[in-house]
């Protein structure tokens, strides 16, 4: 996988960027050396936007492998590595092709079922699976870390 960063401190771009390989290998291991990642550190992403993170990517492809992943530059390490797992769940979605927003249509594709963009947050089931395993990838790539 290819990862570039704009912006961020030393360290936080190097968990960050290791938690995002770990991630991609793990939850899509033959997809991983195909994917591009700029992990870009945004000031006051959360006080503008209200979220710690995002995920988007370059359109012109079937099946997206050039992702940008936006975090908050200010945000403590827990939440940024959490930030960080649960981005790259909705990476492993979109790229997997499991995840689609239907362009012009109110509706996203999640694993061949169709879902209201007006659908309430904690009811989306891609936000249901990337919060559920968040704290998991993190945990595991913490303790890979800690056995090196």
């Amino acid at each position: 996988m290819f990862i570039t960063y704009h912006r961020g401190s030393r360290y936080k771009r190097e968990i960050a960027g290791e938690l995002s390989q770990f991630v991609a290998n793990k939850l899509m291991p033959r997809m991983s050396p195909k994917l591009s990642i700029e992990l870009c550190f945004v000031t006051n992403l959360f006080k503008r936007e209200g979220v710690f993170g995002d995920c988007g990517y370059y359109e012109g492809d079937d099946v997206p492998r050039d992702f940008v992943i936006r975090l908050d530059a200010g945000i403590d390490e827990v939440d940024l590595l959490k930030t960080v797992a649960h981005e790259m769940v909705h990476v492993k979605q979109i790229a997997r092709n499991e995840l689609k927003e239907l362009v012009r249509s109110p509706y996203f594709r999640f694993h061949k079922e169709y879902y209201h963009k007006g659908i309430d947050y904690f009811d989306k089931p891609w936000e249901i699976e990337a919060h559920g395993r968040e704290e998991g990838l993190v945990i595991r790539w913490l303790e890979q870390r800690a056995e090196k």
